[in-house]
């Protein structure tokens, strides 16, 4: 969904709330990172971005006051 409306940038899906972490992330080491966590899951990424090192995590969905009942992830606000 992103890919299509924001084609410059390269789009990865982490699976799930519990699926990001160091291991997996290793390959974007280098490059400038951005984390857009699902609803309610803001906090655990943050720590788990800590361990990864160049990202930051958007607050994009809690700003927009969605919440974890909503399930809502990027594809959504987009």
């Amino acid at each position: 969904m992103a890919s299509v409306r924001m084609p410059e940038y390269i789009w990865l899906a982490a699976g799930s709330i519990n699926n990001l972490n160091p291991q997996k992330c290793k390959v974007l080491q280098g490059r400038r990172v951005t984390l857009f966590p699902d609803a309610g899951a803001y906090d655990k990424w943050v720590a788990v971005s800590r361990h990864i090192g160049h990202c930051n995590v958007s607050r994009l969905l809690e700003d927009k006051h969605f919440s974890s009942e909503d399930g809502a992830d990027i594809a959504d606000y987009l």
